[in-house]
């Protein structure tokens, strides 16, 4: 596997910034020189997805699996984009064929996960009952109290 061109590589420090403007700038670029560059197509779709554009993550993505049809980052950003367009069936699917080829890496279980849980109800389920945070003054004196200090 070789190291990415440089202008993907400027591109991935753009995206860390959240400069995605000038990281699909460059990305653009480096895909006019080689439209065969896989992480080119890959960075590019990650930026779409930062950004919620994910009509071009799908278009992007596609790209990316005409070139490298086993790619995992390529399945896994169309599980989310997918998801994100409301087609829970297509990104289970995606979201299944990302655990089927690197069944090693939590991020395809995690997608798998979500996409199962997308098909089921319209939206995230949150928990109407309020808890307080973790390590909270009254979870700390609550739990000292339990464990049996001396009282005075």
């Amino acid at each position: 596997m070789s190291a990415p061109h440089p202008l993907v590589e400027q591109a991935s420090a753009l995206m860390d910034l959240e400069r995605y403007d000038g990281a699909r700038a460059l990305l653009a670029r480096r895909l006019g020189e080689e439209p065969t560059d896989v992480d080119g197509w890959v960075y590019l779709a990650g930026c779409h997805l930062s950004v919620r554009e994910c009509e071009e993550v799908l278009t992007a993505t596609g790209e990316v699996l005409a070139l490298a049809p086993e790619d995992f980052d390529a399945h896994h950003m169309r599980t989310y984009a997918l998801r994100r367009l409301g087609r829970p069936e297509e990104a289970l699917a995606e979201a299944q064929e990302t655990v089927r080829i690197d069944p090693q890496r939590w991020k395809g279980f995690a997608a798998l996960s979500e996409a199962l849980g997308a098909g089921s109800r319209a939206g995230p389920r949150r928990s109407t009952r309020r808890r307080p945070p973790y390590g909270s003054n009254r979870t700390r004196s609550a739990r000292t109290t339990r464990c049996g200090r001396p009282r005075r």
